[in-house]
Order: C-alpha cells, then sequence, then structure tokens
C-alpha cells in the first residue's frame, strides 16, 4: 500500500512539473508575441515622427522640384505646389483638407495613442517575464532535487 501511494505521488509530481513546463512554454511564447508587437508599435513611432517633420517642412508655402514613384522602381520628376495645406483620408475613399497644423496634431495624437500602447505592452511585458522567471526556477528547484 505504501509503495502505490509512493508511486502515485511521483505520478503527481511528474504531472505538475510537466503543467509547470508547460506554463512556462505558453508565457515564452507570449513573451515572444508581445515582443513583436513592440517592435511594431516602435516602427509605426518612427514613421509618426517622420511624417511629423515632413509635415512642418510643409508648413511654408512654396514650390520645388521632386520625384514622384509611379511603380516599383520607377519615378517621374514633378513641380509640387504647395499651399500649406494638406489632404487626408478620413475613410471610405473621403479626404478632406487640413491645415499643416492640424495634420501634425493628428499626427501628434496617434503618436501619443502608439506611447500609451507601448507603455502597457511594457508592464504585461515585466509582469511576463516576472511569471516566467518564477516558474523557470520552481523547474530549476525541481530538478536540483532529483
Amino acid at each position: 500500500m505504501a509503495k502505490i501511494n509512493v508511486q502515485n505521488a511521483e505520478k503527481k509530481a511528474n504531472e505538475e512539473l510537466q503543467q509547470k513546463y508547460m506554463y512556462f512554454q505558453m508565457l515564452q511564447q507570449q513573451i515572444s508575441k508581445l515582443s513583436q508587437q513592440m517592435e511594431a508599435f516602435y516602427q509605426q513611432m518612427a514613421e509618426l515622427q517622420d511624417s511629423q517633420q515632413s509635415v512642418k517642412a510643409m508648413e511654408t508655402p512654396s514650390e520645388a522640384e521632386t520625384y514622384v514613384p509611379l511603380s516599383g522602381g520607377i519615378f517621374v520628376k514633378a513641380a509640387l505646389k504647395n499651399d500649406g495645406n494638406l489632404l487626408v483620408n478620413v475613410g471610405s475613399s473621403v479626404v478632406v483638407e487640413k491645415s499643416c497644423q492640424e495634420v501634425w496634431d493628428l499626427l501628434q495624437d496617434k503618436l501619443l495613442q502608439v506611447e500609451a500602447n507601448l507603455t502597457e505592452a511594457n508592464r504585461v511585458m515585466e509582469a511576463l517575464n516576472s511569471q516566467a522567471m518564477a516558474v523557470l526556477q520552481d523547474l530549476q528547484a525541481h530538478q536540483a532535487v532529483q
């Protein structure tokens, strides 16, 4: 009877160890996905900041020459007539004219939203890393006992 209890205890311990290992793997997958999302947030922030710089450069009405892409690797020289306003797509193929400052403010709002998303992602990442470390230490401690 005692031998059966020992075997049952060992079996239960092995099952718990397997569950902890699967939980650790799940945490690693979540950390990996979140890391990819955070990288996308950083890229989006860089694009928004570049757009803001471009909008600031467009504030002063002017005329200039530029190259406009026609298709992959093909460009045409064009005259750019800037009156200080930009067209913004508001959805459903509808565009509205806005001042450079209005567009810059719109980009700033988007940038703040992405920064908030990144802050939340960092908070979640810290929590996941903390959980993963605790599970890993538990697994290592169990392995050291055996």
